[in-house]
C-alpha cells in the first residue's frame, strides 16, 4: 500500500495548476535564479490555485524573490471560493551575493497537521518567480 502520494509541480507548463491569474512561464536570465532553467512569474495581484487531491501531508514552495522576505500569500480552502490566510514556515536562502543580481531564494513550508484544506491559493505581492511546488498527500 502507497503510504503517500505526491504532486510536483517544475513550472515547465500549467498541468499541475487547479486555476492561475496573471502568472507566465518563464525561461532565460537563469544566472539570477540560481540556474533554475524553468519558472513561473507573477507580480501584485497575480495568483496561482491547487488542488489537493487527498490529505494534505506537507507542502512545499520553492520561490525567488526580489524582494527581501515574504512576497507571498498562502490561503487555504474546502471548497474553493471561501479563503482562509495562514502563516507557513518560511525560511530564506539569500547570500547577500550580488555579482549576478540574484533574486532571493526562499522556501514556504506548509504542515498538514495544521491546515487540511483542498485547495491552496498562493497570491503574489510583487514580482515573484516561482521554482518548484511540491504538494505531499495521503488518500
Amino acid at each position: 500500500e502507497v503510504e503517500k502520494q505526491s504532486v510536483i509541480d517544475h513550472m515547465t507548463n500549467f498541468g499541475k495548476v487547479w486555476n492561475a491569474k496573471n502568472v507566465s512561464i518563464t525561461t532565460g536570465n537563469d544566472r539570477t535564479f540560481k540556474e533554475d532553467i524553468h519558472r513561473m512569474a507573477g507580480t501584485y495581484g497575480s495568483r496561482i490555485y491547487y488542488h489537493i487531491p487527498g490529505k494534505l501531508d506537507e507542502m512545499k514552495i520553492y520561490s525567488f524573490e526580489e524582494q527581501n522576505w515574504a512576497q507571498l500569500l498562502i490561503y487555504t480552502s474546502s471548497d474553493g471560493s471561501d479563503w482562509e490566510r495562514i502563516y507557513p514556515e518560511i525560511t530564506s536562502y539569500g547570500t547577500g551575493e550580488s555579482n549576478y543580481n540574484y533574486w532571493t531564494p526562499q522556501l514556504y513550508r506548509i504542515d498538514g497537521a495544521e491546515v487540511q484544506p483542498k485547495y491552496i491559493k498562493i497570491g503574489f505581492r510583487s514580482d515573484v518567480e516561482l521554482s518548484r511546488v511540491e504538494i505531499f498527500y495521503k488518500n
